[in-house]
């Protein structure tokens, strides 16, 4: 029974997961764009977006009821792919795509 195990776990392949986070959806697109190119069969789930509000005074001095308010939307996507997590961290080197849009923060896991 053992050896049935053993041999079942050698025929799964191990996941990379990566992790998109940021504030503007258009960026996270060319991201996610640019990885599809090297794993066409990556999986991706969208978290949910995260926000975060602001209520500012517009005067500091007299009127209290005079308040701005503000929103900070975070947008995280999750992608899944079967190839190792160094030759996706040297294809994002090569190709620069971390300076091209620098509103991105990619993590592996």
């Amino acid at each position: 029974m053992g050896q049935r195990f053993k041999s079942a776990l050698g025929h799964m392949r191990s996941q990379t997961k990566i992790i998109l986070a940021g504030h503007d959806k258009k960026e996270l697109q060319a991201t996610h764009k640019q990885l599809v190119l090297v794993d066409p069969s990556m999986k991706m789930v969208k978290l949910p977006v995260k926000t975060k509000r602001f209520t500012v005074l517009r005067s500091p001095h007299v009127n209290k009821t005079a308040r701005e308010q503000f929103e900070l939307f975070t947008h995280k996507w999750a992608l899944f792919t079967t190839l190792p997590r160094n030759v996706l961290e040297r294809y994002l080197e090569k190709q620069k795509i971390l300076r091209q849009n620098p509103g991105v923060s990619v993590k592996f896991k």
